[in-house]
């Protein structure tokens, strides 16, 4: 974590390891420590070697070290059931984070743990657990919401797979035109199951799951297939349309707050200028930053969107710009655009549907806005009311 460098500080480059004695106005004083000699770099030198993996830094914790090792696991690679406790666990500590609390008390968490356990509709942790759980994610990022479950017992649903595919059918319900409330599709699900129980012997009938259970499935649905289902497509769209340039309006308040990427194919061909073959006509990548209009970064290549092109210019939003501006002694100005953003805005696109993108954003603390979701449009509706 490039925020990490500071006086005292030890990092290995090229093999050597070295401790930061100072920073000051730009500069970044080094001591080898085998040798004892002395080095200076530019503090953008030695943020643009740490983002290329080309310096990296020396922890003293156990578990610090386990997760900066090379080849410890990334987000991606996690199990779907821990990644979902690390993204609920997100949400309070970003809670937390936005709040500019003063301490993190019982009297100032429980406020808070209420507001975000009402929104996702689940019950919310103890206020020392949220405290453990920022100051994990303050020492390793997301990876230390990661739940370290090995040795437990078994943890799976107790719905067996066949009440699971009643549950899905009566959830089906939800989408139909006549507008099915939480509460029919609920007795739809009851009476399915009591219809196929009939059939079995008591001791292999289904067991099923409480109407809170059940409204917590409900909850996850997608509210705009619902809405499509219940009032039509172009009325959906103008419902989700209007929520979106509402919720944006709101969320927008500094830069980096939320990004937009999209590709543009160019209007010319470029050809070699040995062979003189045609290479193609290429295709821009950028990423905006929505408060300031700037140039967060680019990538320029002569294939169709794809999931790379997209990775390749979030890493020219983030990057510095000190490698690629070396590349070009003419340029005189700096490009200043750099960092991470909490949001970035993407159309429908199948480059953009990708879990690995989703996970890697979050992994570095940020997420994916593919389709505004307007659930209180549509949880907020008569026949829907509980």
């Amino acid at each position: 974590m490039i925020n990490d460098l500071s006086s005292g500080t030890e990092l290995v480059i090229k093999n050597h390891k070295y401790q930061v004695t100072s920073i000051i106005a730009g500069k970044v004083y080094l001591l080898d420590i085998l040798t004892s000699a002395e080095l200076i770099y530019d503090k953008k030198e030695i943020e643009s070697l740490i983002f290329r993996d080309e310096a990296e830094f020396v922890h003293s914790e156990i578990k610090l070290n386990k997760l900066s090792a090379p080849d410890s696991a990334d987000f991606s690679t996690i199990p779907k059931k821990y990644k979902d406790i690390a993204k609920e666990r997100w949400e309070y500590v970003n809670a937390v984070l936005i709040s500019d609390m003063k301490g993190l008390t019982n009297k100032n968490l429980v406020n808070l743990i209420d507001e975000v356990a009402t929104r996702l509709n689940k019950k919310g942790p103890n206020w020392r657990t949220l405290k453990k759980w920022y100051n994990s994610y303050q020492q390793y990022d997301v990876m230390g919401l990661v739940p370290q479950f090995s040795g437990r017992g078994n943890r799976n649903s107790r719905a067996r797979d066949k009440v699971d595919e009643l549950i899905d059918q009566s959830l089906g319900e939800l989408k139909r035109r006549e507008k099915v409330s939480f509460v029919k599709a609920y007795e739809f699900f009851s009476d399915s199951l009591n219809k196929l129980n009939r059939q079995l012997d008591d001791e292999d009938k289904y067991k099923g799951i409480s109407y809170v259970a059940y409204l917590a499935r409900a909850r996850k649905l997608n509210a705009y297939d619902i809405a499509v289902g219940q009032y039509g497509k172009d009325i959906a769209n103008k419902l989700f349309k209007l929520n979106k340039e509402n919720r944006v309006k709101r969320s927008v308040k500094y830069i980096l707050d939320r990004a937009e990427i999209d590709h543009t194919l160019l209007d010319l061909f470029v050809f070699d200028s040995d062979t003189g073959l045609p290479l193609g006509r290429p295709w821009i990548t950028s990423v905006l930053d929505m408060k300031s209009k700037s140039i967060l970064g680019v990538y320029v290549g002569f294939e169709p969107p794809s999931f790379v092109s997209v990775g390749r210019a979030i890493k020219s939003a983030i990057s510095d710009k000190f490698e690629l501006l070396s590349d070009y002694p003419e340029v005189k100005n700096e490009w200043l655009c750099r960092g991470f953003f909490h949001v970035i805005a993407v159309d429908r696109g199948k480059e953009f549907m990708s879990n690995l993108l989703e996970d890697a954003l979050f992994e570095l603390g940020g997420v994916v806005d593919r389709n505004p979701v307007c659930i209180r449009a549509i949880y907020a509706a008569p026949e829907h009311a509980i």
